[in-house]
């Protein structure tokens, strides 16, 4: 079976460039130190509304001046389905679903 040398060059493109993405997400892994979270919590959907942290979602403050942002995800929203927040201030996110 004979390969056209269009087709070759072709699977040789694709081969390239698959392994440019692979060498720049090696890259990214080890040099940038880019990783998934690795502090992610858990905890039961069920009774995440019980949880005292989630009881009562919404933002409350720090005491180094940043907020913190309680919630709850669901399937077609988020409880509070509203957040203001201070400009100019850290903010952090924590969501259950």
């Amino acid at each position: 079976m004979h390969v056209h040398l269009y087709e070759r060059i072709w699977m040789w493109g694709a081969v390239v460039i698959i392994a440019l993405f692979m060498a720049t997400m090696g890259f990214a892994a080890v040099r940038q130190g880019m990783r998934p979270p690795s502090h992610i919590e858990t905890i039961d959907p069920a009774t995440a509304r019980e949880d005292p942290r989630f009881a009562d979602p919404g933002v409350t403050q720090n005491p180094d001046g940043g907020v913190t942002v309680h919630g709850l995800s669901f399937t077609f929203g988020f409880q509070p389905g509203e957040v203001r927040v201070p400009v100019n201030r850290r903010v952090t996110f924590r969501v259950a679903d």
